[in-house]
């Protein structure tokens, strides 16, 4: 897995976010959880020891609960691409977030 791609796709969907709209669809906020999950997941050097892993573990967690929280509201169109950008982003850190839990449980949607 290529940590530095999944940050960069994440990235590329806040800045699609630009165009979200709607009165309770926050386009800044959702752009901010892609920016924070980029920032953490790019200053992390080694996420093959305990400490990286669960740094990039908690990264993902938190930008889980950043898009779930904040996609209410948007349009279908922008909350199916940030819950398929998530769960890409889950898909991809299931051997070092959950080895041994099946991916079907790991997933936040």
């Amino acid at each position: 897995m290529d940590v530095r791609k999944i940050a960069a796709a994440s990235a590329a969907m806040a800045v699609v976010l630009t165009g979200c709209g709607g009165a309770s669809c926050d386009a800044e906020a959702l752009a901010k959880c892609g920016t924070d999950w980029s920032t953490k997941v790019s200053s992390l050097t080694d996420i093959t020891t305990d400490p990286g892993k669960k740094q990039y573990c908690e990264a993902l967690a938190a930008y889980g609960v950043c898009i779930t929280e904040g996609v209410g509201g948007c349009p279908d169109e922008t909350q199916k691409a940030m819950e398929q950008g998530l769960k890409a982003a889950q898909e991809g850190a299931k051997d070092i977030c959950n080895p041994e839990t099946p991916a079907e449980q790991t997933q936040v949607v």
